[in-house]
């Protein structure tokens, strides 16, 4: 059996006790970081950021439109959750293509597109070269490829990014330690 330096056991002791304390604070930590629970991105924590423009590669918090956070909850994707994280795959200007094997952002592979959800029912198609018009965005999550992002619904409204995050502490942080 591998023992583990006593670096490890204090990361991994900081670690649960940052987990634990929305739990501790009954989730609600205003302004300073959001948790993720969710499949598309890191497990963690998030770091709310000062407002600014966005750009590509900047990890959001949105709010979707109804008819998609519907499909999502319906579906059991969300556990009733109104807010999203996301990364920002391409703003104004960019280009992005959506064919049946995958999503190419300004001509480069993104991801997969897929047909069907884990349980076997249709995914919404969206196929074809799109330009991200003014005061949108594209919503990608890269991390979990299987995603309900984007590639099948396109772009939103800037108007819905409620906060700009950055990763503070996630599962994927942790996976360096080990």
């Amino acid at each position: 059996m591998r023992k583990l330096s006593r670096r490890k056991c204090v990361l991994t002791l900081f670690f649960w006790l940052v987990l634990a304390l929305p739990f501790l604070f009954r989730q609600q930590m205003p302004g300073l970081f959001i948790r993720n629970d969710t499949e598309s991105m890191p497990l963690g924590f998030y770091v709310i950021l000062p407002d600014r423009p966005i750009k590509a590669g900047d990890i959001v918090v949105f709010t979707p439109p109804q008819e998609l956070w519907q499909l999502a909850n319906d579906r059991g994707w969300t556990a009733g959750e109104r807010y999203w994280l996301k990364e920002v795959a391409a703003v104004e200007g960019d280009k992005y293509t959506i064919t049946d094997t995958g999503i190419y952002i300004n001509g480069r592979y993104a991801g997969p597109v897929a047909s069907v959800d884990r349980q076997g029912q249709p995914l919404p198609q969206l196929r074809g070269t799109f330009q991200v018009k003014p005061g949108q965005f594209l919503p990608l999550a890269t991390y979990r490829p299987s995603s309900f992002d984007g590639r099948y619904f396109g772009e939103l409204p800037l108007t819905t990014v409620y906060k700009h995050v950055y990763p503070l502490f996630t599962m994927k942080l942790l996976e360096v330690f080990y």
